[in-house]
């Protein structure tokens, strides 16, 4: 009597009272009793109906452990009876499965309750609820093989299941049931019998209508999904309200209405999918195991309405919802995985709306724990895998991590091998696997990546039914990649060519590729309706391709033909669109080239037009406004536009906006190779326009030494979050919003973005007033007035206190020198030099070169070209741009043979030369300066640190790098101890540089060209873990202010990535940004020889003159004027004599071999 009205009202006390009561007697009667196996099967039912509401795993375990011990003891008795044993096994292991996900638990379900349904004579009473049990654990095992016969059988039963119940049977049922030892009331009358055959009847409704559904998502047969949704609302609407399971079969319900808005778009169908589900929560204790289910549905459905509506309660909500449903579920719930997939999707529908990273990284932290919960062989790992890639790819479109980009193509290549080959799923995943893999043949430039790319969309294609919606996307791109390829060997044959000396051979480009390309676009936009959303992207992309059929053929009916097409295109495209602006970009290209060939002026000046309009669009990224702004200033003629200086201006300005915090060191240096050359551009336009040398110089420091800047300046927001903490997380929430990625609408499925990229363009529109408003905020406080502005003109002025900075700007305009001093800050043209003139110069001819058109008219015009004997020689910091950042300045001059240094023809003979990456590094080091305490002897005892490499792992032996190390204590007597001759490894050496003041470097430097964050010393562990750039800017030694680090390797200083010369990116620089006050590095290769007695004078110099600031930059002087008389005289102070410490490196000077010593610092 309890354990059956724990069914009618679910109170969980009397189903525990029942058990207890089963349990006793189960204790007390024999084995050989009659009645043993009554209450085995008592209890093992009741157990099983307590984890249908708790999901208790030891209720679900003692449940089978007791049927299996009745089944055990039933050998013997009649089939009706091992029939019934037999089902209920069956249902507690099919209870188990769905908890653990455990096949085994499965596999035994099915066993069991096929031998139930054969053991069941076909008139039975009970055959149509075998036979719907059977149908539903088939049904599961196809859920996790997707194996098409279990899931036809179990639909075949359960259309028998429903034809065998008739009412008559359920009264013949009561006489079963007492025989049976379960005893029926004397009133239990008809009416409860009819109850109870409407319950059955609507079970066997509900689960056909699921097996139906299943069905459907494999054919996409409507007939199924239709017929579904009429038996579960007939289901629905037979049992009554307050009946338990109607919450399940509302879930059920709601997921099939949902299945048919998204096959068929009728919101009316998603509406009545959020009432059922809506309903179902409703009528479910918080406590219930089904409430899980119908709150990670309701989730979903209100995440589809917010796609459609964009109304952001529903997005909240939605997410509430799923979040809900996951908190709920136990651990190792085998549905955890989904509901954390359903949260995942949620939480990146909201980075789409805000921006956030902090939603992006939890929706990838959701997907990798759902991923990792699912077992290999689900067939719902594959969406999971692709689900994680995508999101993981975001993260790379927003950042531009390659460690991103590889893990993102990782997972989806996992997700291609795990979708079967028909499944409708495919598709999608080889065209993200296309597209990312095309993303890494952007990033890296192999062709074979692209040839990837590729083969994989064009599975996609081939894979896609004609008539699929997807289609044109994947056609779409496609056709970008087939361009690209023909755009890779274009740049080959051309650059082969180039070689020859040949030019013009337009007739040997192979132009499969692109005609390909365009056959395909083309295509797409013939299928394509004249008011459908994306048709102005496929034009704008045929334009790109007919353009580059014009490049190649020289056809300029191509380009008429490129450029209407793009016309049409843009003006397809409403202004506030998300993609307007790079729209606007491409059509302005073509128009460029156009003139290039016509001279038509309208031409020129609709291309102008439309960069402008890209640059102040304020629903583009920064990044893409900056490169607007960048193709402006690129165009003939520009210093003849008025417009040229406020473009150039309102360009550097975004700069500073492309570099967020969390992005690593090494992509920021990615990102910002892109806008190479714009700040010394800018600075020279400032100039032409008579805007004067200070607004140059803003330009410099703007739009240079980005890296640096953001090192240096990381404390501006952390002192701001101080005092405002409001305004600081207002500034990084805004900056992300301005510099979020766009949409990619090649990726999702037409109709799902339009919501999504019209927020996105509100929110940018919004951020961008915003940014203006705070930063004036901000720069209102007292102490924040250059809040992420350049130094200010009296800041700069100071800084030059102890001597004349001077920036040498290099730019395809011209070159000027521009000076600070205390006396104001000036310039001076430098018409002898351009990017051109430097080219193939060395050895003498580079020294006396830039002594006569650089070092000397500047160090005249300041009037430092005459020192006074007994004075100290006046210091001189240097600030080079461009290429100019590889040359020697402090050894300029004019080195004829009996030259004397009397004659004074040399920068070394006139002033003390330093050298830094911007005039912020230097007031950084002034500010340093101040903070740090004066250094005693006991302080340099305890605070010195010195590595020597004698051998490097595949390297040549240094065998006298500990020579140079020991004399370099010797002359600072100190004994070498683990303290200052730590272990050479990577952690070692950056655990004692945390508590050292001196640090001194003896090995081979490497120099990365590729990727100069990566350059690095070689320690013992360089090929594990390098001590690269990007580690020392991640120490972050600052707040020690170490004195000095001596970089006796190659290369230190060197810059060999023509895309990092903005940034000034080397190890030397690198030391200094990671807090050492002062640096000694190097040019290019040292020679060994020299290694030692260039050390050793300077220390020796030190001990002398004491450890003062002064006294480095003055020590390495001293060194070099020294080594320099001994050179010209033909001689060489060589200590010893051992192997270079570099890889092959070319030396533009050789054999001066004491220039490439340079000093960074204050």
């Amino acid at each position: 009597m309890l354990a059956q009205r724990y069914k009618l009202d679910q109170d969980i006390a009397d189903i525990d009272t029942a058990i207890s009561m089963a349990r006793s007697a189960v204790n007390d009667t024999p084995n050989s009793h009659p009645d043993k196996l009554k209450w085995l099967d008592f209890l093992s039912n009741g157990l099983s109906s307590r984890f249908s509401r708790t999901a208790d795993i030891g209720d679900i375990d003692e449940s089978i452990s007791t049927a299996q011990e009745a089944i055990s003891l039933s050998q013997g008795c009649d089939e009706p009876t091992r029939a019934v044993l037999l089902n209920s096994l069956g249902i507690q292991l099919g209870q188990r499965h769905s908890r653990t996900g455990s096949m085994e638990d499965m596999e035994a379900a099915v066993r069991f309750m096929r031998e139930a349904v054969q053991a069941t004579p076909t008139d039975h009473q009970d055959r149509s609820k075998r036979l719907s049990n059977l149908s539903l654990q088939l049904g599961n095992r196809w859920f996790r093989t997707r194996e098409m016969s279990d899931l036809e059988e179990s639909i075949s039963l359960s259309r028998e299941a429903l034809a065998v119940i008739k009412t008559d049977q359920y009264v013949d049922r009561t006489k079963f049931l007492n025989n049976f030892g379960v005893q029926i009331t004397a009133n239990h009358d008809r009416q409860e019998i009819t109850r109870e055959y409407l319950i059955d009847q609507a079970t066997l409704l509900n689960n056909l209508g699921s097996r139906l559904t299943n069905r459907f998502s494999i054919t996409q047969v409507q007939e199924d999904l239709d017929e579904a949704i009429r038996m579960s609302q007939d289901a629905v609407n037979m049992i009554p309200s307050n009946y338990p399971d109607r919450s399940m079969w509302l879930v059920n319900l709601g997921h099939q209405l949902y299945s048919r808005h998204h096959h068929t778009g009728k919101v009316a169908n998603l509406e009545e999918a959020i009432c059922a589900t809506r309903d179902a929560c409703n009528i479910t204790p918080a406590d219930h195991p089904y409430q899980t289910k119908a709150l990670s549905l309701l989730g979903v459905c209100l995440g589809d309405r917010y796609k459609l509506s964009g109304v952001m309660d529903d997005l909240r909500e939605s997410i509430d919802k799923v979040r809900a449903a996951v908190l709920a579920a136990p651990e190792d719930h085998s549905e955890r995985p989904s509901w954390l997939n359903n949260l995942g999707l949620r939480l990146a529908d909201m980075y789409s709306r805000t921006g956030a990273l902090a939603d992006l990284e939890e929706a990838i932290r959701t997907a990798q724990e759902a991923l990792d919960a699912t077992p290999l062989d689900d067939p719902q790992r594959a969406s999971r895998l692709s689900n994680l890639g995508f999101w993981v790819s975001d993260k790379y479109s927003r950042w531009g991590a390659m460690e991103d980009l590889e893990e993102s193509i990782r997972l989806t290549e996992e997700a291609v091998e795990a979708t079967p080959p028909l499944h409708p799923e495919r598709p999608v995943c080889l065209n993200n696997l296309g597209l990312r893999l095309g993303d890494k043949y952007w990033r890296t430039g192999k062709i074979k990546y692209l040839v990837q790319a590729i083969e994989k969309i064009r599975d996609a294609v081939r894979a896609t039914p004609a008539d699929d919606q997807n289609m044109a996307r994947w056609s779409s791109n496609l056709s970008s990649q087939l361009n690209e390829l023909h755009a890779h060997k274009k740049r080959k044959v051309d650059e082969r060519n180039r070689l020859k000396g040949e030019h013009d051979e337009k007739d040997i480009y192979d132009t499969t590729d692109l005609s390909e390309a365009c056959e395909i676009m083309q295509r797409v936009i013939d299928a394509t309706p004249s008011n459908h959303t994306e048709r102005a992207a496929y034009l704008n992309n045929l334009g790109l391709l007919l353009g580059q059929r014009s490049l190649t053929s020289g056809n300029m009916t191509f380009l008429d033909q490129a450029i209407d097409t793009m016309r049409e295109g843009v003006e397809a495209t409403p202004k506030d669109h998300l993609h307007r602006a790079r729209r606007s970009m491409n059509l302005a290209r073509l128009l460029c080239h156009r003139y290039t060939n016509t001279d038509q002026v309208q031409d020129h000046r609709e291309a102008r037009e439309r960069f402008i309009e890209a640059l102040h669009s304020s629903t583009s990224s920064i990044s893409l406004r900056v490169e607007a702004g960048r193709e402006f200033l690129l165009t003939r003629d520009v210093l003849d536009d008025p417009q040229t200086y406020d473009v150039a201006k309102t360009t550097i300005g975004l700069i500073p906006l492309l570099t967020p915090r969390s992005l690593q060191n090494t992509d920021k240096r990615y990102i910002l190779s892109s806008a190479v050359g714009i700040s010394s551009d800018a600075a020279a336009i400032a100039l032409h326009f008579d805007k004067g040398p200070l607004a140059a110089i803003n330009c410099l420091e703007t739009g240079r030494a980005i890296i640096a800047g953001a090192i240096l300046q990381q404390n501006d927001v952390t002192v701001l979050e101080k005092i405002r903490p409001d305004l600081a997380q207002t500034f990084l929430k805004l900056r992300d919003q301005l510099d979020s990625p766009d949409l990619r609408s090649s990726e999702y499925l037409v109709g799902g973005e339009s919501a999504a990229a019209e927020i996105q363009v509100k929110q940018r529109r919004h951020a961008d007033k915003e940014m203006a408003q705070l930063l004036g905020e901000v720069r209102s406080i007292d102490g924040f007035e250059s809040f992420i502005l350049p130094a200010s003109e009296a800041n700069m002025i100071e800084a030059a206190r102890h001597g004349p900075i001077v920036i040498l700007n290099m730019s395809n305009y011209r070159c000027d020198a521009l000076i600070v001093q205390l006396s104001g800050i000036t310039s001076l043209p430098l018409p002898n030099v351009s990017p051109d003139s430097i080219e193939n110069l060395d050895s003498i001819t580079t020294l006396e070169w830039l002594w006569g058109d650089i070092v000397f008219p500047i160090l005249n015009k300041i009037g430092l070209t005459n020192p006074t004997p007994d004075d100290p020689l006046p210091r001189i910091w240097w600030i080079p741009t461009g290429k100019l950042t590889k040359f020697p300045l402090h050894a300029a001059g004019i080195y004829e043979l009996g030259y004397d240094s009397e004659d004074k023809e040399s920068a070394l003979d006139m002033v003390v030369s330093s050298y830094a990456s911007s005039v912020k590094s230097i007031i950084h080091g002034r500010r340093q300066q101040k903070r740090r305490r004066p250094l005693v002897e006991a302080d340099l005892l305890r605070k010195v640190v010195a590595v020597a490499m004698d051998k490097t792992e595949d390297m040549d032996d240094l065998p006298y790098a500990s020579r140079e190390v020991d004399k370099v204590l010797n002359v600072l007597s100190l004994k070498a101890s683990p303290e200052n001759r730590p272990q050479p490894t990577k952690k070692d050496v950056l655990s004692a540089m945390k508590a050292c003041q001196i640090f001194h470097f003896a090995g081979h430097g490497h120099t990365d060209s590729a990727e100069p964050l990566q350059s690095a010393l070689r320690l013992t562990d360089w090929k594990s873990t390098p001590l690269t750039i990007q580690s020392l800017l991640d120490a972050d030694l600052d707040a020690a202010a170490p004195f000095l680090a001596y970089l006796s390797a190659c290369g230190t200083s060197r810059i060999k990535d023509d895309r990092s010369v903005d940034e000034s990116i080397h190890l030397a620089n690198a030391f200094q940004l990671a807090g050492f006050c002062h640096v000694v590095g190097t040019l290019w290769k040292v020679d060994d020889g020299l290694c030692v007695s260039m050390a050793r004078m300077l220390y020796e110099f030190l001990r002398e003159n004491g450890l003062q600031d002064d006294c480095v930059s003055r020590g390495l002087h001293h060194a070099a004027k020294i080594h320099r008389a001994q050179w010209l005289k033909g001689d060489t102070i060589s200590e010893v004599d051992r192997g270079s410490r570099a890889e092959i490196i070319e030396d533009p000077t050789a054999p001066a071999l004491w220039i490439p010593y340079v000093h960074f610092g204050v």
